[in-house]
């Protein structure tokens, strides 16, 4: 059986490692973006 809190959970879950894989490629495009300007 799952229960409401359950759900919330996973969904928590869910969407905290989204959250972090977005703002980790966002962080990594930015990082990348800075070591392009360095080499030109």
């Amino acid at each position: 059986m799952f229960y409401k809190g359950d759900f919330i959970y996973l969904y928590t879950v869910d969407f905290a490692s989204e959250l972090n894989g977005f703002v980790f490629s966002c962080l990594n495009n930015s990082l990348e973006g800075l070591n392009i300007k360095e080499i030109c």
